[in-house]
């Protein structure tokens, strides 16, 4: 609070005080999946444990202050970030870890404004060059769960309000975007096609839970092919 009075500006402080580097490491060496941050659920147990050959990532996390505890169902603790400063700041540092050597990595943050003018085009374009600029030598498991981690980290930290493995009634969507008159639905595939993937979205309704705000539903389906490694094929339809 001091410095902000002295600079007479609001900028992200508390973050700026220290960099989670020894957090992310131990992310990416646990292979732990960083989307899961969101809505994470445990016990109280995780807590009590402090012997640094099992490091709960759930219990650093919440004692370093990047999570906060969101919500309790008797002994079950759901947690998420924060604020949206800690979650933009913290994925964007995850972000350049993950994509350490990229050469292309910093257009991600035109990610948002892509979504927001409904210049689809671009915002996969812009994607696509990302994933094109990252080392061979980064990648370990080429899978799904890979393509969906990048693209999370870099469309999270673009700005954009985002959600990974959303809950509906009759499954989980891969991703969620939303704006204030529009929210993207995002289902990916790898090895398959786009086309399948909008055919899950629409045959499990994903849809259903937006259709009372009001905005408009783009639903995006989205292939990444294993060998070159990025996106082989996607497909944008209005619901």
């Amino acid at each position: 609070m001091l410095r902000a009075f002295g600079e007479q500006a609001l900028k992200p402080y508390w973050f700026a005080t220290g960099t989670p580097s020894f957090l992310i490491n131990l992310i990416k060496e646990k292979e732990w999946y960083p989307p899961e941050i969101e809505n994470l659920k445990s016990t109280l147990a995780i807590f009590s444990v402090y012997d640094l050959e099992t490091l709960y990532i759930e219990a650093l996390l919440f004692q370093a202050g990047y999570i906060t505890i969101k919500d309790v169902d008797e002994e079950l603790y759901t947690f998420d970030y924060p604020n949206r400063e800690v979650k933009t700041a913290f994925i964007e540092n995850m972000f350049y870890s993950y994509t350490e050597g990229a050469t292309d990595c910093a257009r991600f943050i035109l990610l948002s404004k892509y979504l927001r003018m409904d210049d689809i085009e671009a915002f996969v374009e812009t994607i696509k060059s990302v994933y094109a600029s990252i080392p061979n030598i980064l990648e370990s498991h080429r899978d799904e769960a890979y393509f969906h981690t990048i693209f999370y980290l870099m469309v999270s930290a673009s700005g954009a309000k985002s959600h990974s493995e959303v809950l509906t009634c009759k499954g989980r969507i891969d991703m969620v975007v939303e704006f204030k008159d529009k929210v993207y639905i995002i289902e990916f595939k790898c090895g398959r096609s786009s086309a399948e993937a909008i055919r899950q979205i629409r045959s499990k309704n994903y849809a259903d839970s937006y259709l009372q705000q009001g905005k408009t539903i783009h639903l995006m389906g989205i292939n990444f092919d294993i060998e070159t490694r990025n996106i082989l094929d996607w497909k944008h339809e209005l619901f």
